[in-house]
């Protein structure tokens, strides 16, 4: 079924950049942002949209319903793995309830279908590797694919992620939520470009920010307040986390960029999911600052006009 829907496509016209984004669109309100920024931006043509993590079919319902409120009902979207390719014991860290969860109702034209690391790997091949893959959330699918077809998924033209934190010692969510992929990320050889809290976390988007996107998207709007609530955040700010990474893609100046060494740790108790610096050659690009006033202006009038 994924073969035939891919066989639809057409290579993209006019060097539109062929993406493929993969989330765990529910839980902060990060990812539906830069999904909505992506949608936003006409350099993007998106061939496919993958969930990961718990609770697969309410992530599914909600980018469903996210994805009609732009008229976009026809990307095709993909179920993805719920669990980490292996956990090796201890409880699994991070909470992966749904903050903003959303009904949808009626046909969804793009369809939904299964196995979203076999997705990627057609979608790669379709395009004869002309293809980005982002993901905004644990690295699962993106493992799996690696691990299923090696060879196919080094056609990848770029890997960008969100994921980590380097200049800090700390655990990020995408990456506890599964090491093991991450791990099998860093040692693919297809060094992937790491956009982690370091960076990110200097992006809020504030309230008069937030004005400006509410006048043109309403739904959106609702959308931030209520997770901010839910969140016990009310009078905080949304960080655009997952949004930088996806804007790195359109203009790679935003951000200053260290060919690293990494690893992740695997066993410890408190530090199982960091990501450290190793000996060797690099195995990944590291975003290690941010011109955060160009990203914001960039994000907002994306969303505002």
């Amino acid at each position: 079924m994924c073969f035939l829907l891919l066989a639809t496509f057409s290579p993209s016209l006019d060097g539109k950049i062929n993406l493929w984004i993969d989330t765990d669109i529910g839980g902060d309100i990060d990812d539906a942002l830069a999904i909505s920024f992506a949608l936003s931006r006409p350099e993007f043509n998106i061939v496919g949209i993958s969930v990961v993590d718990d609770q697969n079919e309410r992530r599914l319902m909600t980018l469903q319903w996210l994805l009609k409120q732009f008229g976009r009902d026809d990307i095709p979207l993909y179920r993805g793995w719920g669990k980490p390719i292996l956990w090796g014991g201890g409880v699994r860290r991070g909470d992966a309830s749904l903050t903003y969860p959303r009904e949808f109702s009626g046909e969804y034209k793009g369809g939904v279908y299964d196995n979203a690391p076999k997705g990627i790997l057609e979608a790669i091949e379709r395009y004869d590797g002309d293809l980005v893959l982002l993901t905004v959330g644990a690295m699962t699918n993106a493992a799996i694919a690696y691990l299923s077809a090696p060879q196919t998924f080094k056609k990848l033209k770029k890997y960008v992620a969100m994921a980590g934190c380097f200049n800090e010692q700390k655990v990020e969510y995408n990456v506890v939520r599964d090491p093991y992929s991450a791990e099998v990320i860093l040692e693919s050889g297809i060094k992937p470009v790491l956009v982690g809290l370091d960076v990110t976390q200097r992006c809020a988007l504030d309230r008069e920010k937030q004005k400006k996107i509410k006048a043109k998207h309403p739904f959106l709007g609702e959308l931030i307040d209520e997770f901010l609530r839910r969140a016990g955040w009310a009078e905080g700010t949304p960080i655009l986390h997952d949004p930088l990474a996806c804007a790195i893609i359109i203009d790679e100046s935003l951000v200053k960029k260290e060919p690293r060494r990494l690893a992740v740790e695997l066993e410890g108790g408190y530090t199982r999911g960091m990501m450290c610096g190793a000996e060797g050659e690099p195995n990944a690009e590291v975003c290690v600052d941010v011109d955060v006033e160009r990203f914001l202006t960039m994000f907002v009038e994306s969303l505002s006009k």
